[in-house]
């Protein structure tokens, strides 16, 4: 997780008792940090405070204060404060009222959200925070002595002043600090400035230095650091009982690791016997759960192999019996042909021998010549 800044907003107000600020955030679980200024003028003889913060349906508290009393700017009462509160769901265009014990001279503020915090305890616990510095003379606002406990922090420096001139830049730490956002009020007799500043570390902090880069007639300065959200939990892993297998095979506690292989908790020496045994309660264990094994999984990839290679055999005999076939057919069918050529060949010397036996006949026995001629005919 990390901490930022998660939308802002700044608003003035001269001459009543209460100010607002519309502030719109885009993400959840962020913790909302408000910052008011606000200056009475001398005659008044008090400063005001803050009576309230609502907005949001969100609970609001005081996390700091600092009061700065016939000092500064034309030696106005100033008060300055900061106030926080938890918002679980983002905030769209929520509109934040700051009350105040009674009007004013002039007031500015400035609102945002901070995102990546720890919820249940954003702010760090060091002794230091927050740490408070004010001044009555012209001079620049700073804070001295901040430190952190926790590792990874948002530091923020925000200060607010009566006087006409307003910071641009802040450093913390030696560091520049990134200016959040910033309000300035000149509509009354004197003036309001709010300025908050942040800088985001990844280690803790000791007795380090918030300024900010221009000299003021008065100034009222808060340091403080929100702690980043811790990582989430480990999830542990509850026991699974195990089912009782038929004749006691089985009869205790089972845990399961990411591979759903289970561990027996007990039954854990190492030599063979014992090993094969427990090899055997696995194989037991995942043919009642359902979970295959290695062997089950190799024993149906075999079935599988043989079943494809007797397929194969069979289509092999089948192919060769009808090849067979093809061949005895054709053996057959040259054998009735040479049996009907000589058939043929008899009947036609048959044929002949009736014909010449025929002519014989005929022919006169004292014929010498032609039965000579039929003879070489034959």
């Amino acid at each position: 997780m990390t901490l930022a800044i998660d939308g802002s907003a700044h608003n003035i107000m001269t001459g009543g008792s209460s100010i607002t600020v519309t502030l719109t955030t885009l993400k959840t679980n962020d913790i909302i940090v408000v910052a008011i200024h606000n200056e009475s003028l001398n005659a008044s003889g008090s400063h005001a405070t803050v009576s309230s913060v609502s907005g949001g349906g969100l609970t609001w508290a005081k996390r700091a204060g600092a009061v700065l009393d016939n000092a500064g700017q034309n030696n106005a009462y100033s008060d300055f404060e900061i106030w926080w509160a938890l918002a679980i769901a983002a905030l769209a265009a929520t509109v934040i009222t700051i009350t105040l014990s009674k009007s004013i001279d002039d007031a500015s503020a400035v609102a945002f959200g901070v995102n990546g915090a720890n919820t249940s305890a954003p702010w760090d616990t060091n002794a230091s925070l927050p740490a408070i510095a004010t001044s009555g003379a012209v001079s620049t606002a700073t804070v001295t002595g901040i430190s952190t406990t926790a590792v990874s922090t948002m530091i923020l420096g925000i200060m607010g002043t009566a006087a006409s001139s307003q910071p641009t830049s802040e450093t913390i730490g030696g560091s520049a600090a990134t200016i959040i956002d910033k309000a300035h009020e000149s509509g009354g007799t004197n003036f309001s400035n709010t300025v908050a500043g942040q800088l985001t570390v990844s280690a803790g902090q000791s007795s380090i230095t918030a300024t900010f880069n221009s000299a003021d007639n008065g100034w009222l300065m808060i340091a403080d650091a929100i702690v980043v959200a811790p990582p989430p939990a480990a999830v542990s892993k509850a026991p699974v009982a195990a089912p009782t297998l038929t004749g006691g095979i089985l009869d205790e506690w089972v845990f399961w690791d990411d591979d759903y292989r289970p561990l027996l908790a007990r039954d854990r020496k190492h030599d063979s016997e014992a090993l094969a045994a427990r090899e055997e309660r696995l194989h037991e264990i995942r043919k009642v759960l359902g979970i295959p094994t290695k062997r089950v999984l190799q024993e149906i990839e075999d079935k599988a192999r043989n079943e494809r290679e007797r397929q194969a055999a069979r289509r092999e005999e089948q192919e060769r019996k009808r090849v067979q076939r093809a061949i005895d057919a054709a053996l057959e069918a040259i054998a009735r042909s040479d049996e009907k050529a000589a058939r043929l060949e008899q009947r036609a010397l048959e044929l002949v021998t009736e014909f010449v036996d025929r002519m014989r006949k005929k022919i006169e026995s004292d014929d010498e010549e032609l039965l000579a001629l039929i003879a070489a005919w034959l």
